[in-house]
């Protein structure tokens, strides 16, 4: 009995260092979301765990206020950096986003995978995309007067040597943006009043112009005949 007890907590203790190790053997040392709006710039990687390099931090940023009419706000896409080890293998990556009024419950993540064109480079991989185009103050739930929360993270897949793949995601963070009314409908109000303050200064003077002319004279005249000379 004492020899099973021996034999048996070697082994579990070997399966458990086994797991940490094939746990261990992929990562994430650096990780952006790409932002391009009408505030900030175009094409700005911005901090998501677990990097912490000079570019800003995504986490609590506040990429400003926003027309609805003209301005855009695009969240191109994402970088992550992994490294894999001991046969394990990254084999792909995605940012996960969602936009949505502050203080409502949010919606579910949109996703958008990167692609890895350099390939591996020593242990290490850069997965990025920067495709994604859409215009988020076009959609369709977005008003003017509110402010809305961008929630983001990214994940990479790791492949152990005989398993199978699982999904490694990183710290979810949020950034902030507002939304101002559309300048040509407070534009054309403003046009609307002075129209009309324009048209009743035009028609009062006229109405003076009016009662400031000659008036006709209404008296008649009767044609008289002249006689002839008498002979």
């Amino acid at each position: 009995m004492n020899l099973l007890r021996l034999t048996i907590v070697p082994a579990a203790m070997l399966v458990a260092a086994v797991q940490m190790h094939v746990r261990a053997a992929t990562g994430a040392f650096e990780a952006f979301i790409i932002v391009s709006d009408s505030n900030n710039g175009n094409l700005i990687y911005y901090d998501l765990p677990p990097s912490a390099t000079a570019n800003p931090d995504f986490s609590g940023f506040n990429f400003g206020t926003f027309h609805i009419a003209y301005d855009s706000l695009v969240i191109n896409g994402a970088q992550e950096k992994t490294w894999e080890d001991h046969g394990d293998t990254v084999s792909g990556a995605r940012l996960y986003w969602r936009v949505y009024e502050h203080g409502t419950t949010p919606d579910s993540f949109l996703f958008n995978t990167l692609s890895n064109p350099g390939g591996k480079v020593g242990n290490d991989r850069v997965w990025e995309s920067t495709l994604n185009a859409h215009n988020e103050l076009s959609s369709a739930f977005i008003r003017a007067g509110k402010t809305y929360n961008i929630d983001a993270y990214v994940s990479y897949f790791a492949y152990p040597p005989g398993g199978e793949v699982s999904e490694v995601s990183t710290a979810l963070r949020t950034g902030q943006f507002s939304v101002i009314p559309e300048p040509t409908s407070a534009l054309a109000v403003a046009l609307g009043i002075l129209g009309g303050a324009l048209a009743l200064r035009r028609r009062s003077r006229q109405a003076f112009a009016l009662s400031t002319l000659p008036q006709p004279c209404n008296r008649s005249f009767r044609a008289v005949r002249s006689r002839e000379p008498e002979a």
